[in-house]
């Protein structure tokens, strides 16, 4: 809000002082520049660009959003989540852009064939990367909540509401008293893991 005020864009002319002797403050500026506008369509698919409270970044709320799936599937691959060594960005854009995979579980479906015709991959390392791919298929709890992507849930909450309630089906149908209840877990949080599984059925 406060570069917004001040005019601290690109560019801009600003006298700054140390605060307290370490940071640096800007007291005043001299020569604002304009500034900057978020837009309202997302530049990958033109999607509707939106702030939804009460978090303070901005998102595309398309679902189907290419960048956007390529988010959700790169994230349920990463080393905190499902592990899937071997599964980088170039070759996830690959299986995407082929229309092999739009959704993280289909990532279980490809196979070797497939695998073997993208960029960078013999049949040696396709043969590895469907076996890394196998050997994910039974995480943790924990490690399953954390991968599916739910806003506000990161691996310690993942790993708390595993605990509280032991398998996917509890979780999935918990009120929102029984996941306030968790300590750890506030009335935001409760109602994203709410609105996910909702979003599911």
């Amino acid at each position: 809000a406060q570069v917004n005020e001040k005019g601290v864009y690109v560019g801009a002319r600003v006298v700054i002082h140390r605060a307290g002797d370490v940071i640096p403050e800007i007291v005043s500026v001299k020569e604002p520049k304009q500034g900057w506008r978020m837009p309202r369509k997302c530049p990958v698919c033109g999607g509707k660009v939106v702030r939804e409270e009460p978090y303070i970044a901005h998102r595309c709320i398309n679902p189907f959003c290419g960048a956007q799936r390529l988010e959700r599937v790169r994230h349920f691959a990463s080393r905190g989540a499902m592990n899937i060594d071997g599964l980088g960005y170039a070759t996830i854009s690959q299986v995407i852009d082929r229309k092999w995979v739009a959704d993280p579980s289909d990532l279980y479906r490809l196979t070797k064939e497939q695998v073997v015709e993208l960029e960078g991959f013999a049949a040696k390392s396709a043969e590895k990367l469907i076996a890394k791919i196998a050997d994910s298929k039974r995480p943790s709890l924990g490690r399953f909540l954390y991968a599916l992507g739910i806003p506000q849930v990161g691996e310690a909450t993942a790993d708390l509401l595993a605990v509280e309630f032991g398998s996917i089906e509890k979780l999935g149908s918990a009120t929102a008293e029984q996941l306030n209840a968790v300590e750890g877990i506030g009335p935001s949080m409760a109602g994203e893991v709410q609105q996910y599984f909702e979003g599911q059925g």
